[in-house]
């Protein structure tokens, strides 16, 4: 026996909780998983014998005297239309009956425990059990049980007497064959039930794999395939949507330089929303959902979780949601790390949703406990679920939101400004509420077919194996809910209210609202519920699985929002500086100047320029790239006479780099003829500062593309400059510009710049632009050198010959020996 159903009270019980006949052994419980446990099932042997195919006749199973308060227990039973479910070899007993006006044969799972006249308010137990058992014999000619049978009756103990010359109970009807028993009526008075069964074997060719056929057959596949067909046309349309929106262009160049709509907050598209916490745990969550419904649906229709094997579905739902744990806090801590949040958003994440779905659970159990239901899950499960969340899943969250942490952000096209955009006031249509009652319907008619039977497989005790359309629907369900999420966030944008997360997230979980919609709608059309606790379980759970659904879809369509926005640099939805990198006189929102910015890209693109201020010297070097075999040696280089004690090295566009270079020249020499004297290297820094400074300010150029380095020996004393393409400049000990810059920085903090003799600086510099050449995508390059030093009397002189031999020869074998060190 495995317990009693009842779709009037939702309440199951334990088979021996009414007073049928027990064994004589004794109880024996089978063990059983969680998914069992939490659908109250209670499988517990029972006295009936079926010995393989051996016919019984109708015999006595036995009397049991009834107490006034089982009588009535009885009767409440009965009249709530409760079903006993027995099963044989794992095979659950059936009750056949024929559909008035088709005469089409049904089965039902189990045996009302008896049945009601209504006109005349009377109630009647089933207390005769007649068993068709149909089996086939395998190459071994052992008996295999493929089919289970009930046909319960009533027949009142004054009917029947018992024969014991067989050695057991027979049962001799007193009326004459072919004429009607009278039934056994059940009251409150009622004394005493007597209970008796025969067995029927009957051959079958029904194979052994086909056993479950029975239960699992479906009437009505059309209306599955008529939703899927009409949800791919919703699909399709929305799929035309999306393209228009990710593909429009701007029709002329006036209409591309106006800014309009959603260029309008591309500066606060990427502003973090309130309640972060919060938004990054219920994304978490969803994706934690997601993980755990596509692994289970993928397992389903794989045909690995058959009704055959008994709360399999439930347990391994529980196990995939603990265990993409991992998946969900490695999500939500990278969403951490873009948001800025707070890191507590990772714990948060792994107490949210279980502790919502526990709680109402263990408040629900207290009402089911009462009624002393086996529905109420054990103390020791609780635990045992409890222990789980905690000591499983937590953790595993937490050790996802480890690895999370440690990657980078998620980078983002445009810069947030530092002052909010004020978002101007929206059309009424534009309502949250009434965009999910628009949005909502969409996704919500994908799914409502297959919603229809899973709630009748819950609440009407059925069995629900569509796994294969189940799966292509949840598709169309991530698919649609995308689609939906893109498009009314390109709507919001476009009328200028950049307060998107949020809203994305709950709009595509706005399908949400018409599941608990349909909830009510099924409770009232479908269900017969009188009992107060039947009630509470039925909207607890109900609100549950509306809670997360609407997690589920709108983490969904935030992720399709979010990847549609951050995605690089597009036509349509993105703009870094559109409007305000036209000109070099315009700030944008977040003050910047974009084509300053521009300036520095090619700086950062261009090959490595480090200079070292030595103990008796300035060093100079540059990692000239050579594109093509064909350049003709040393034609190109980046390091420049200025004056005779003043050298300049370049990184970013050569031809900008000269231009500054023939400036400097002509300030220096312009200097030595008005003052009789080497212009002193700060005051040349200075005013080639401000020439790069002056092509900031005005629309009629453009900045340097360029960063150099001035270096000088002045009174026994190295100095180094290095001017940046915005104009800023500084003094350095050591300085690198260019692709490279952090590395060759590094590598310039760790010698020990009083000691160097400008010598060994010539071979140190030299070593350093040689480890920090990439190879991969800048395979040939030519290392230009100059040095000024005590050494060289002050002058600036190219470094070649011998010297440059020896420097380039030392730099690359302290290069090979690191490669060495590290194949060791």
């Amino acid at each position: 026996a495995v317990k009693l159903t009842s779709v009037k009270t939702q309440l199951p019980y334990e088979y021996y909780s009414m007073p049928f006949c027990t064994p004589e052994k004794g109880f024996e419980y089978k063990a059983e998983n969680l998914g069992e446990i939490l659908k109250g099932d209670r499988i517990v042997n029972t006295p009936y014998v079926l010995k393989a195919g051996r016919d019984e006749k109708c015999r006595k199973l036995c009397e049991v005297s009834l107490q006034p308060e089982q009588a009535t227990m009885l009767t409440d039973r009965i009249h709530n239309k409760y079903t006993v479910h027995l099963m044989a070899d794992n095979l659950p007993v059936a009750t056949k009956f024929k559909m008035l006006g088709t005469g089409e044969t049904q089965y039902e799972l189990g045996y009302r425990l008896g049945y009601e006249l209504k006109d005349k308010a009377q109630l009647f137990v089933h207390n005769h059990l007649k068993f068709i058992v149909s089996y086939n014999l395998d190459e071994h000619q052992m008996y295999r049980i493929v089919g289970f049978e009930v046909e319960p009756s009533s027949i009142k103990a004054s009917q029947v007497s018992f024969d014991r010359s067989s050695g057991v109970d027979r049962c001799v009807f007193k009326e004459e064959a072919g004429s009607r028993l009278e039934p056994q009526q059940v009251t409150n008075t009622l004394d005493k039930v007597v209970y008796t069964y025969e067995v029927v074997w009957r051959p079958s060719k029904v194979p052994w794999s086909s056993r479950w056929d029975i239960y699992l057959t479906m009437q009505d596949f059309q209306i599955h395939w008529f939703s899927i067909i009409n949800s791919i046309v919703i699909i399709f349309f929305l799929a035309g949507v999306v393209t228009m929106i990710m593909y429009n262009r701007d029709d002329d160049l006036e209409e591309t330089l106006e800014e309009t709509g959603w260029k309008l907050v591309h500066g606060d598209v990427f502003r973090p929303p309130r309640r972060a916490r919060l938004l990054i745990a219920l994304l978490g969550s969803g994706v934690q959902l997601f993980m755990m419904f596509l692994s289970t649906i993928c397992l389903a229709a794989l045909g690995m979780l058959s009704p055959a094997s008994r709360g399999s579905l439930m347990t391994a739902a529980t196990f995939f949601y603990v265990f993409s744990g991992l998946v969900s806090g490695y999500f939500s801590a990278r969403m951490y790390k873009t948001m800025k949040g707070w890191k507590s958003a990772a714990l948060l994440t792994g107490l949210l949703l279980p502790a919502i779905v526990l709680g109402t659970g263990f408040f629900i159990n207290f009402f089911v406990w009462a009624k002393a239901s086996s529905g109420a899950v054990p103390f020791g499960t609780m635990v045992a679920l409890l222990a789980l969340w905690l000591c499983v899943s937590v953790p595993l969250v937490m050790a996802g939101s480890f690895f999370g942490f440690r990657k980078q952000p998620y980078e983002h096209p445009v810069r947030t400004n530092q002052i909010p955009r004020a978002v101007p006031d929206q059309k009424w249509y534009s309502n949250v509420l009434i965009s999910i009652l628009i949005t909502g319907i969409l996704p919500f008619g994908a799914v409502f077919i297959e919603l229809f039977f899973i709630l009748t497989a819950i609440w009407e005790k059925q069995f629900y194996y569509l796994f294969g359309f189940l799966l292509a629907v949840f598709i169309i369900l991530i698919i649609s809910c995308a689609q939906i999420s893109v498009v009314m966030t390109y709507f919001q944008l476009c009328s200028e209210d950049y307060h998107w997360w949020w809203r994305s997230f709950i709009i595509s979980g706005g399908c949400a609202f018409y599941v608990l919609v349909y909830s009510i709608f099924y409770f009232v059309t479908k269900l017969s519920l009188t009992d107060f606790v039947s009630v509470i379980l039925y909207f607890g759970y109900s609100m549950l699985m509306v809670i997360v659904f609407w997690i589920f879809t709108g983490t969904v369509g935030f992720y399709a929002s979010y990847c549609t926005i951050a995605a690089r640099p597009h036509p349509t939805m993105s703009s870094i500086g559109t409007g305000y990198d036209l000109d070099v006189s315009e700030y944008s929102p977040e003050g910047k100047l974009f084509q300053v910015e521009y300036a520095h890209k090619a700086v950062e693109s261009s090959g490595t320029a480090v200079g070292i201020c030595c103990r008796d010297g300035v060093v100079l070097a540059v990692e000239n790239i050579v594109t093509s075999k064909l350049y003709e040696t040393n034609c190109n280089r980046r390091v420049f006479h200025i004056d005779r004690h003043i050298g300049m090295a370049a990184s970013g566009l050569l031809p900008d780099a000269r231009a500054v270079a023939r400036h400097a020249r002509e300030e220096a020499a312009d200097y030595r003829q008005s003052h009789g004297e080497p212009m002193p290297l700060s005051e040349l820094a200075s005013r080639v500062s401000n020439l790069m400074h002056a092509y900031t300010m005005y629309s009629a150029v453009r900045p340097f593309g360029c960063g150099v380095l001035l270096a000088a020996f002045e009174n026994g004393r190295p100095q180094l400059y290095g001017v940046e393409p915005s104009g800023v400049y500084y003094s350095y000990h050591g300085y690198a510009i260019g692709k490279a810059k952090q590395n060759a920085r590094t590598e310039i903090e760790k010698l020990k710049l009083a000691e160097l003799s400008a010598a060994n600086g010539v071979k140190e510099a030299a070593k350093i632009i040689y480890s920090c050449h990439d190879e991969v995508k800048d395979k040939y390059f030519e290392l230009d050198l100059s040095l000024t030093s005590a050494e060289t009397a002050g002058r600036h002189v190219i470094v070649t010959g011998e010297q440059w031999t020896e420097a380039s020869n030392y730099a690359k074998a302290a290069l090979e020996e690191h490669d060495s060190d590290d194949d060791v």
